[in-house]
C-alpha cells in the first residue's frame, strides 16, 4: 500500500525530488519511505495524509489502511 502511493504520488508529481518539494521533506526521506520494507522507515500520518490528499482519496481511510499493512 505504501510503495503504491508513493509511486502514484511520484508519477503525479513528476520526480522524487518533486514529491520532496510538496511534502516538505528531504527527498532521500521519500525515497527510504517509499522502499519501506527495506529502510525499515515508514512515514508518520502526517505524511500519509498528505500523500493521499495529493493523490485525490480519503486521508482517514488510507491512514487506517497503511496501518493494517
Amino acid at each position: 500500500m505504501l510503495q503504491n502511493l508513493f509511486d502514484e504520488a511520484i508519477k503525479k508529481a513528476g520526480s522524487q525530488e518533486n514529491l520532496s518539494e510538496i511534502l516538505g521533506i528531504p527527498q532521500t526521506r521519500v525515497s527510504a519511505f517509499r522502499n519501506h520494507k527495506k529502510s525499515g522507515r515508514k512515514p508518520n500520518d502526517i505524511i500519509i495524509g498528505q500523500l493521499a490528499e495529493y493523490l485525490g482519496i480519503n486521508p482517514i481511510d488510507t491512514i487506517l489502511l497503511c496501518k493494517l499493512e
